[in-house]
């Protein structure tokens, strides 16, 4: 006896009408087990992230349509006068073909969800992919030692990037099927609120702040947030007052250099986006009162660069005065690289020269300047550094023509004496 199968889907359709079965296209087919949404919960908030948002739901085996079976059937020979013909060596044996449906099943891999900003249906009973194109389609993977799987959406990382993304996200579940009408069974569409989310994001202070002298407060989250903003603000009375705004960065990560008066300070970081305003965790700094022009114990006079060898090749000095409390002159070579505006993938390499007028240097010590110079080539300008036990580590950063980023880490000394310098 032989086999052979072929798929003729309208032939299954037709055999399911006539035993008087209606497909629907959301319905599972008559005993099969529909599409049960897991998690999130309908309804529920979710923080928006980079790495895609993540949905559960039942994935059960279960038939996608019918098949028409052929099986050939042998046919007895024909009998006459009561007993039946022997068969002629070689004669071919009479058979008979009977037809026969039998499902055809469908797996995890014929499993898929939707994803939309609006709650309307499509022809086929699916969501449409309204407000995320390509990405509000995802195919299904197997969670492991469930009977669930998952899938995931990639928010959408303009206007807003990801983490500040916002807003009703439905979805939902569906499968293959040959013998359904649209091709396909679905399950019912659930909902779930995106709210912005940035983790554990936070600023930090350096660990001594004297009122009246520059100091940087540090900003740090998980979150890319290039296209957005950044703001720090300070309670000042009965509001929230905004003291400096950078551009958001990919790698979540800002610096503000500002000055504080004396007392306890209350300041906070704010994300904004187009539409969403996000405050984040604030913190609280006692800024430390000092005397102007107290002397700090820092040398005064000349300081170079503290490797001897390489003086020349890169060459660095600044001075300092007043009693040890400013930083003047400083000049120092700088290595920049500057990236091809047209292919990322292209940097140069160039020398450059950076220099900081003048500086105050704090009672434990510490320097901080930032400022943007005018001219031909405008640039801003960075030192942090700090003195101690008779040498200063310092870092001068240089950021110019809006793709070159100039660096340079550094220990100086005093200058020897009859050095010139």
């Amino acid at each position: 006896m032989t086999r052979a199968r072929l798929t003729v889907a309208l032939l299954a359709v037709l055999a399911l009408g006539a035993l008087g079965i209606v497909v629907g296209n959301a319905a599972a087919l008559p005993g099969d087990t529909p599409i049960v949404p897991v998690g999130p919960a309908n309804g529920a908030k979710v923080p928006a992230v980079e790495e895609g948002l993540k949905v559960t739901y039942t994935c059960p085996s279960y038939r996608s349509g019918e098949e028409i079976e052929e099986i050939e059937v042998p046919v007895p020979p024909k009998e006459e006068g009561g007993e039946e013909e022997e068969e002629e060596e070689g004669e071919e044996e009479e058979v008979e073909v009977i037809e026969k449906l039998v499902p055809v099943f469908g797996n995890s891999e014929s499993y898929g969800v939707r994803f939309s900003t609006s709650s309307a249906l499509g022809k086929e009973g699916r969501l449409s992919t309204t407000g995320f194109g390509e990405a509000g389609e995802g195919e299904a993977e197997v969670v492991k030692g469930t009977p669930w799987c998952s899938t995931e959406l990639e928010l959408p990382t303009s206007p807003n990037p990801a983490a500040l993304y916002q807003g009703v996200v439905y979805w939902q579940a569906f499968r293959e099927c040959e013998g359904c009408t649209t091709g396909f069974e679905t399950g019912p569409v659930q909902a779930f609120v995106v709210v912005p989310t940035d983790e554990e994001a936070e600023i930090s202070f350096e660990d001594q702040v004297f009122g009246g002298y520059l100091t940087k407060v540090s900003f740090a989250g998980e979150a890319g947030l290039k296209g957005a903003k950044v703001a720090l603000q300070q309670w000042v009375g009965t509001e929230w007052k905004t003291i400096g705004e950078e551009p958001g960065t990919e790698f979540g990560e800002n610096s503000f250099f500002i000055k504080l008066g004396v007392g306890h300070k209350l300041l906070r970081p704010v994300l904004i986006g187009v539409g969403v305003t996000l405050p984040l965790e604030q913190k609280a700094k006692t800024v430390r009162k000092v005397k102007k022009g107290t002397p700090t114990g820092v040398k005064t006079g000349e300081w170079v660069y503290s490797l001897k060898p390489e003086r020349e090749e890169f060459p660095l000095s600044f001075r300092v005065t007043n009693n040890g409390t400013m930083l003047r002159g400083l000049t120092a070579s700088v290595e920049a690289i500057c990236n091809n505006p047209a292919d990322k993938t292209q940097k140069t390499t160039i020398e450059s020269t950076s220099s900081v007028k003048a500086a105050p240097i704090a009672p434990n010590g510490t320097v901080v300047a930032h400022f943007t110079t005018t001219g031909a080539t405008p640039s801003t300008v960075t030192l942090t550094g700090n003195f101690f036990n008779g040498r200063f580590s310092g870092l001068l950063t240089s950021n110019f023509l809006t793709n070159c980023n100039g660096f340079r880490e550094f220990e100086a000394v005093p200058a020897p004496k009859g050095s010139g310098k």
